[in-house]
């Protein structure tokens, strides 16, 4: 019997993305929304380069001595990112900047109590993404609705 997921379900996974993330690389990542491709960037801040997912993905469909502790990180990574390329680009982003894109710094606003990490007010997402502050937030529940429909 499967157990449908909640949208507190939801947000926890999103919000372990850039853990998982980190945890993959073993290093500090800084994340990038690209809008052109609708996609989650990995940049590595020492090297400053960005890094294909895809690769990663690919190397560990294999069990690799050793890496065995990195099969839960990237499988929250690969399912996010399923989750985003079923998304309009403005919920994908919505959701990349309300939930995902974190410094690992604690929620002290509790107005949505489901959010452990702080990361960008309504307002401040409206304003990166040039949208009106209810369009952000109708695109994140919409957002919400369609991840938990899956």
């Amino acid at each position: 019997m499967e157990v449908p997921l909640t949208e507190n379900d939801i947000i926890n996974i999103l919000q372990k993305y850039k853990p998982a993330a980190m945890k993959v690389f073993r290093n500090r990542v800084n994340l990038y929304f690209d809008r052109s491709k609708k996609e989650i960037k990995l940049e590595i801040p020492c090297g400053g380069g960005f890094y294909s997912k895809k690769v990663v993905y690919y190397q560990l469909n294999y069990k690799v001595l050793g890496l065995e502790e990195l099969i839960k990180p990237v499988l929250i990574l690969k399912l996010v990112d399923k989750w985003i390329e079923e998304l309009t680009c403005v919920e994908a982003e919505a959701l990349f900047w309300r939930f995902i894109n974190h410094d690992f710094e604690y929620q002290l606003d509790f107005s949505d109590w489901r959010i452990r990490y702080r990361t960008l007010s309504y307002e401040e997402i409206a304003a990166k993404m040039k949208i009106k502050k209810q369009d952000v937030w109708k695109a994140v529940q919409r957002a919400l609705k369609k991840l938990t429909a899956m």
